[in-house]
């Protein structure tokens, strides 16, 4: 019987020492993960604002690109517009003048030679 009691208090030992162990286990866990917490936040943060930062420049200068776009396009129509303005008027003077100056494909065929 004494040496069950004997046992059974080395045990309770045993698991006293393994308990204060795991705390402190625990206790160095946390302070490490602290310490990572205090080194990899700000670098987070840095690199969050950073990538904010881009993309709100990316986003202006979409926005200016499609600016730009819509403006090329009705610069384009413009164009294009002023084209058949002086086609049109190119075929009027030329029915007031009673000349063509298109050419038939015959026409071009005889002198240009691509040989």
């Amino acid at each position: 019987m004494r040496k069950l009691r004997e046992l059974l208090f080395q045990y309770k030992e045993v698991i006293t020492e393994y308990k204060n162990e795991l705390k402190g286990m625990n206790r160095r866990i946390n302070e490490a993960n602290q310490g990572n917490i205090g080194e990899i936040q700000p670098a987070l943060r840095t690199f969050y604002e950073g990538l904010k930062e881009e993309l709100q420049d990316t986003k202006n200068e979409n926005y200016q690109l499609q600016r730009e776009a819509e403006q090329l396009n009705r610069d384009k129509m413009q164009i294009q517009q002023q084209i058949n303005f002086s086609e049109n008027r190119i075929l009027e003077l030329e029915k007031l003048m009673g000349v063509s100056a298109k050419l038939d494909e015959s026409d071009i065929s005889e002198t240009l030679d691509f040989n």
